[in-house]
């Protein structure tokens, strides 16, 4: 072998090692196991995120910078307040143009919290 397949090989052994293929079968067994419960965890968790419908309230005035296009499909209350939802286009809509720094913080404090506290454990 070359010099770069040599390589190519050590490497590819060392994952199998810390994939725990070089363990005895208990021990294989376990790690399976254990990568199993991470990876439904993993799921469970993103799910919770992605479930979350949290929001926040602003005025007009709290969105400017926003595109009116941006601003119609918002929803609104009888008082005319809209709500900016924790959904990722709407986040980063504001994020990157809303020039009222309250309200690109709370709608961050809001994104960051998503799925607090079931996330928790």
């Amino acid at each position: 072998l070359n010099d770069a397949q040599k390589y190519y090989l050590q490497e590819t052994m060392k994952d199998f090692e810390r994939s725990g293929l070089n363990l005895p079968d208990e021990k294989l067994d376990k790690v399976k196991q254990i990568q199993k419960d991470l990876a439904l965890l993993s799921l469970e968790f993103e799910k919770n995120i992605a479930e979350d419908q949290r929001s926040i309230v602003a005025s007009k005035e709290d969105l400017v910078g926003l595109s009116d296009d941006f601003i119609a499909s918002l929803s609104k209350d009888a008082e005319v307040n809209y709500t900016l939802g924790t959904d990722t286009p709407t986040y980063i809509q504001v994020m990157e143009n809303c020039a009222d720094a309250t309200t690109r913080k709370n709608l961050f404090i809001a994104y960051q919290n998503r799925a607090y506290p079931i996330n928790k454990e």
